[in-house]
């Protein structure tokens, strides 16, 4: 059996939260870790998971670029996402 070992815990991203907007909706957020296989260099990412059960809607954000350089993935819609603030 594989034996994965931590290698660094991943926290929700203040940027999306604040994306939401300042009242958000009841927002469930699940940490995310980066993961190392023992024995092995292979590296695995198990994503940050925000649920938002009013709009249902599940969104897997990933701390490293990969999905083509998007972050943000909804299984839903099975698309990934970029998330482009402009700060004025």
């Amino acid at each position: 059996m594989l034996e994965l070992k931590t290698i660094r815990h991943l926290k929700a991203d203040k940027e999306f939260l604040n994306f939401v907007g300042e009242r958000p909706p009841t927002i469930k957020a699940i940490d995310g870790a980066i993961l190392e296989i023992k024995k092995t260099n292979i590296k695995t990412i198990k994503p940050i998971i925000y649920e938002i059960p009013t709009i249902n809607l599940t969104v897997y954000h990933y701390a490293c670029d990969n999905l083509n350089n998007k972050r943000y993935y909804i299984p839903s819609h099975k698309k990934s996402y970029t998330l482009n603030l402009q700060m004025k």
